[in-house]
């Protein structure tokens, strides 16, 4: 418990020493987080859990911003490709609470489940 406190500490200590050492001192968190922000929606759409459902997420997420900004010249709806972007992540966390292959598992399971159900009872 002692340890942990110093640590903490002792890297308080050094990130206040350095934003007073460096002028240049900025916050770039919120550049940088755009990267992050992407990889957890991905996994969201995917689903997490698993290994494939990240990978679908990221082919979805990269198909989707690229495919979007460029179907502008269909309709001028489609120049909000982001918000579209937006609505989709939304309806997926709705909808599809476990990510597409999570969802997907969960209602083989049930099928399953009720197909074999009667089975067993009659045996």
């Amino acid at each position: 418990m002692v340890g942990t406190a110093m640590g903490a500490i002792l890297g308080g200590l050094a990130g206040v020493a350095m934003a007073i050492i460096d002028t240049r001192f900025a916050i770039s968190s919120y550049e940088a987080s755009g990267p992050t922000i992407e990889v957890m929606l991905m996994t969201v759409l995917g689903g997490a859990g698993t290994l494939i459902g990240p990978m679908l997420g990221a082919a979805a997420v990269r198909l989707l911003a690229y495919t979007l900004p460029n179907l502008k010249e269909i309709s001028p709806l489609l120049e909000r490709w982001q918000l579209i972007l937006g609505l989709i992540y939304i309806g997926t966390v709705m909808f599809l609470p476990y990510g597409i292959v999570g969802t997907y598992r969960t209602r083989i399971k049930r099928s399953l489940e009720r197909i074999l159900t009667p089975a067993r009872k009659a045996a």
